[in-house]
């Protein structure tokens, strides 16, 4: 690393007085000799000495009183706030991209598929109404699971998911290959993949292409008692298509772990919906740990070369 190199790297986000203390501590141990301070501790005379931010849930405002910014690091996946905000189109974005945060992700894709498979809704309900009645599960080779969106948590979910027996087709915008998996790809193929999903799994982002992409048209090519579970964000899906196919029982159930509003309010009907599990946002979560590595990383390739990482085609969204 560029021992020379002395400016400031602000750490702009909202998160808890613990969860920054985390994070500083991830930073410190991976990056001791930058100088990254809490965008809130940092005097006013420093600012246009700032290139890089890293940034959780931020606040625009504070963005902007960066004249001279040249990137911002992402602490999470999802960056459409960041594409969406009012902020100085100059300034280039780069999501974490982080293996530990794919594996989280194939590992939620496994768990709440084996939750469907192994029919818990169903003896959840039963078990709210006293009744003892067992039921044959399909195998794991006999249920197909449809993956949209396939990236790098998508492609972890689909492997994984293959790993363990599933039938498993993958749908995305370009051409993707992964051994096991049938891969289709643009809009004419979207049919295809919903009319033979049994439980189809969303991990697309949030764009102007995406949203309500899901919307009562397609979820009504899914097959009759299938679910969904949604991970990716919330404005992929149609919410109010999609509680009336879960309420005519076109759909079985729902597992959403993405919401418009977070966390969900009390009042909202989803949390007493009897087909839809509710999840605070756990499917991939990030780890300071090792996500702090790949910031180092990113960082040190920028110091030593003056190289923006890879980042976000902010057209194409991803």
């Amino acid at each position: 690393m560029n021992n020379n190199y002395k400016s400031t790297i602000a750490f702009i986000h909202q998160l808890k007085d613990d969860e920054q203390q985390r994070w500083m501590n991830a930073f410190e141990k991976h990056c001791p000799d930058l100088d990254i301070q809490v965008f809130s501790d940092i005097v006013k005379s420093r600012y246009s000495s700032i290139e890089v931010a890293i940034v959780a849930n931020p606040t625009i405002e504070d963005i902007n009183q960066l004249p001279n910014l040249l990137w911002l690091q992402s602490l999470w996946a999802g960056i459409e706030g960041l594409l969406n905000a009012d902020i100085n189109p100059s300034i280039e974005i780069v999501k974490m991209s982080d293996p530990e945060l794919a594996n989280n992700m194939a590992n939620s894709a496994l768990t709440w598929s084996l939750f469907l498979q192994q029919q818990i809704p169903v003896y959840l309900k039963q078990q709210q109404n006293k009744i003892w009645q067992q039921h044959e599960n399909k195998q794991p080779q006999q249920i197909r699971i449809g993956i949209l969106g396939l990236g790098a948590l998508g492609s972890a979910a689909a492997e994984k998911l293959i790993t363990y027996g599933f039938s498993v087709t993958g749908w995305s915008n370009s051409v993707k290959q992964i051994e096991g998996m049938d891969c289709l790809q643009g809009t004419d193929s979207l049919a295809e993949i919903l009319r033979q999903s049994d439980i189809l799994i969303n991990l697309l982002p949030l764009t102007k292409n995406t949203k309500h992409l899901l919307d009562q048209e397609k979820l009504s090519w899914l097959p009759d008692t299938a679910a969904v579970i949604n991970f990716s964000r919330a404005g992929v899906i149609d919410q109010i298509a999609l509680v009336e196919a879960l309420n005519t029982h076109h759909l079985s159930h729902a597992i959403l772990d993405v919401f418009e509003i977070e966390p969900l309010p009390q009042e909202n009907p989803l949390w007493a919906h009897p087909d839809i599990t509710v999840l605070p946002h756990i499917s991939a979560k990030t780890n300071p740990d090792s996500a702090a590595r790949i910031v180092a990383e990113n960082l040190r390739k920028f110091i030593n070369s003056g190289e923006i990482p890879h980042f976000v085609n902010k057209k194409t969204g991803y």
